[in-house]
């Protein structure tokens, strides 16, 4: 009895013993796998099988190690990186993505900056010198093409001036422009007369009358006018037509097209010559209608108002 005394103090020894052991086994850190590369922490396209430094920001390498399956990897939901492969569990080709810790120091360093993750509109500012010019396609040139005169009136009277279409510009006074009105009111009258002449032949009558119209278009007149001027001509008595009773010498020059005028060569007084260039037009319809020119010389010496 006195040897078998011991025996409990000894089972005793033995057990803690044993759950020590046990404990510190499973307290031990699980060996990872082999090394598959070297990367970058913050360079991940950076891979290297032999350790060094990251050639972008001159940062130690760390190894990626392969990471053996496991059932709880095979239900893991698919994360962005990961590849699955055909028997779901996670490719040891492709490591797991991490958050990156990064410390305040090293962000110092190396000038990063964070924010959060937003939708806006980007905005840019843009300087480059550059010559602001008139569009030289949409530029017209007005003039007296017909006969000498004289501006009575100018209405279109200072440069940038805002002029709509079929607005007058000035009035013309114009000795060609009587004899010009003497002519076409014989033509009209006499094509009105032969149309009711039932031997005459109409189409060549109109082919005629319309070569004598065409003449006194060459002073832009619109076809309200003109229409004008043939109402005129048939209320005209014999006698009227032959003293030129009511025939007025002076005509109104309209603008063909809204614009702002940019050249203004003539004022009210000064001589009109045969097709001078009087008046130029710059169509302004927005920003479309500027452009940036490099051959074309801003104009200096004129200051344009603001358009409106």
């Amino acid at each position: 009895m006195k040897n078998l005394a011991p025996c409990p103090v000894l089972l005793l020894v033995l057990g803690l013993w044993a759950c020590f052991e046990s404990g510190s086994t499973a307290a031990e850190p699980q060996h990872e796998g082999k090394i598959l590369c070297y990367t970058c922490t913050m360079h991940p396209s950076v891979r290297s099988p032999v350790p060094g430094k990251c050639p972008i920001c001159g940062m130690d390498l760390v190894p990626v190690r392969e990471k053996k399956s496991s059932p709880e990897n095979r239900l893991r939901p698919r994360l962005p990186g990961h590849r699955p492969d055909r028997t779901g569990a996670v490719s040891t080709h492709c490591p797991v993505r991490k958050p990156l810790f990064v410390p305040p120091e090293r962000l110092q360093a190396i000038g990063v900056r964070t924010a959060l993750v937003e939708r806006r509109r980007l905005v840019r500012a843009l300087h480059a010198p550059a010559i602001l010019a008139i569009d030289e396609s949409k530029v017209v040139d007005i003039n007296v093409k017909a006969g000498d005169g004289y501006v009575l009136k100018l209405y279109a009277d200072y440069l940038w001036k805002e002029v709509h279409k079929g607005e007058k510009l000035a009035t013309i006074l114009s000795e060609n422009w009587v004899q010009a009105q003497m002519d076409y009111i014989r033509a009209y009258r006499a094509w009105r007369r032969s149309l009711l002449i039932q031997k005459a032949n109409p189409i060549l009558l109109d082919q005629q009358f319309e070569h004598i119209r065409n003449r006194i278009r060459v002073w832009d007149l619109t076809d309200a006018q003109i229409r004008e001027l043939e109402k005129y001509a048939w209320s005209m008595s014999t006698n009227d037509v032959r003293t030129g009773k009511g025939i007025h010498g002076t005509f109104d020059l309209l603008s063909p097209i809204s614009g702002h005028v940019h050249e203004k060569n003539v004022f009210e007084g000064c001589a009109s010559r045969r097709a001078r260039r009087s008046f130029g037009w710059w169509i302004f319809r927005g920003s479309g209608s500027l452009r940036n020119s490099p051959k074309t010389k801003p104009l200096l010496s004129r200051k344009a108002s603001p358009a409106r």
